[in-house]
């Protein structure tokens, strides 16, 4: 580095001029860090919306089948509420998650009761295995989130230290 030939002239520690040499390389270690932790947050949201999507068509999919199969009868209408689709469609995550366990619930009361008012096992089993997969989306998007902020902390930490050291070294310099 340049401030070798100067660090002698300057009275520098060995530290100082050790940390001069070090800081340029450090600091883009770390702004790599934060961009690569960045873009690892940012992918994980993108899956996430990919398997909320997934999850919600699908839900909506048998929604409607089971509406179909359902008459305007009273005890239908409870029918409807049991399995959590009279209303509206799930609009969030927490909503999501609820929705579906409501029609799983349901679902298997009812096929142990004997009742023809259902959705096939098949796609009820692809629900629950949809949620699995957004609840893991979900999960991974809080650890990615995590991380990417400690590596942006950290960033800003060593950016702090170094305007701090560069100060003194620049005090120096101009004794």
């Amino acid at each position: 580095g340049n401030i070798t030939p100067f660090s002698a002239e300057l009275g520098l520690t060995l530290a100082q001029t050790d940390w001069a040499l070090a800081s340029f390389q450090a600091f883009l270690d770390a702004q790599s860090t934060a961009q690569l932790e960045r873009g690892d947050k940012d992918l994980a949201q993108e899956q996430y919306q990919v398997e909320f999507d997934e999850a919600y068509q699908h839900y909506l999919r048998i929604k409607e089948l089971l509406l179909a199969m359902i008459t305007d009868s009273e005890q239908d209408r409870e029918l409807a509420e049991g399995y959590g689709i009279a209303g509206r469609a799930p609009q969030n995550y927490s909503d999501m998650c609820t929705y579906i366990d409501t029609l799983i619930d349901k679902h298997d009361l009812l096929v142990t009761a004997g009742d023809t008012r259902i959705a096939p096992q098949t796609a009820v089993d692809l629900l629950a295995a949809k949620k699995v997969d957004l609840v893991k989306a979900f999960n991974t998007i809080g650890v990615e989130k995590q991380e990417s902020a400690k590596a942006y902390d950290d960033l800003h930490a060593l950016y702090t230290e170094d305007t701090q050291q560069l100060r003194v070294i620049y005090q120096i310099a101009t004794l």
